[in-house]
């Protein structure tokens, strides 16, 4: 798809289908398709835009300006991807993604500092994992991605140091039920009448009564990695809610696909480099 970004506008050429046709496709949210056009926000070959506006060529869609107050954050962030849509970064451990109303630093927030704008998280990382975070740069574009991350289009691969000794070479899947524990509001547990959850695991090498596996999610559920590790009787080494919590938690998100549906291609994004760095690998 052709397309350049000029100050707060983005323009789309060579195209030849009508509006409702490319926000059904692109701009999933009713309410921003309704805004964009309540606000002649959208040009259709140069003329305010209709849902049965028919693009002969160009589409242009304006942003709307935002005032943002950014708290001025001296943190370094690393990014491993970024174009006009989103951007991929990588948060360490300890911190949140974003903001849960009791602890103010969150990534989130650094990266506004950084970038003078409004930025989406598309998935969320628990505050002791460290690894990838999605984001996605415009809120008319953020249903579009939440739905790639539904569909399982977005894909996420992790690593981790478990308790044990695993098979190495061996790959293997649970599946579980997954609910939260009544008794304790921070932690979920395996249960009958729960979520269902499924995990693929691969060992990768075992040393010293431990096991790095590395991790495909085939669903999403909170704490799933952390709950099936302890499952198995093979816990996340420094897991503080399922294991000993002794030291950082060894969980990573070391890797984030897609195929991205405006620049036409996949991209795979890891950050091994900075695992490794890090002494972790």
């Amino acid at each position: 798809m052709k397309y350049f970004l000029k100050n707060n506008t983005i323009t789309f050429l060579a195209l030849q289908c009508s509006l409702q046709s490319f926000f059904d496709q692109y701009i999933l949210s009713k309410k921003y398709q309704h805004l964009l056009i309540q606000e002649k926000r959208v040009l259709v070959d140069g003329i305010y835009g209709k849902r049965e506006s028919f693009i002969n060529n160009k589409l242009e869609i304006i942003f709307k300006e935002e005032n943002i107050e950014a708290k001025e954050i001296d943190i370094d962030i690393q990014i491993y991807y970024e174009d006009e849509f989103c951007l991929v970064a990588y948060k360490p451990y300890g911190l949140l993604v974003h903001d849960d109303g009791n602890d103010s630093l969150n990534l989130k927030d650094i990266l506004i500092s950084k970038y003078h704008q409004e930025l989406y998280p598309i998935h969320r990382l628990d505050k002791e994992t460290q690894g990838l975070v999605f984001f996605c740069k415009h809120i008319e574009f953020q249903a579009l991605f939440d739905k790639m991350l539904f569909d399982k289009k977005i894909k996420r691969e992790y690593l981790a140091y478990v308790e044990g000794n695993l098979k190495e070479n061996n790959t293997f899947t649970v599946k579980t039920n997954i609910s939260k524990d009544r008794y304790n509001s921070k932690k979920m547990i395996v249960a009958e009448k729960g979520k269902q959850a499924i995990s693929e695991f691969t060992c990768l090498k075992n040393q010293d009564n431990k096991s790095l596996v590395s991790v495909n999610l085939k669903t999403g559920r909170t704490h799933q990695i952390r709950v099936h590790c302890a499952y198995i009787n093979h816990p996340i080494i420094g897991d503080s809610l399922y294991g000993d919590g002794k030291g950082e938690m060894a969980l990573y998100a070391y890797k984030l696909s897609f195929y991205h549906p405006f620049l036409e291609k996949k991209i795979e994004i890891d950050c091994l480099d900075k695992i490794k760095s890090l002494g972790l690998l």
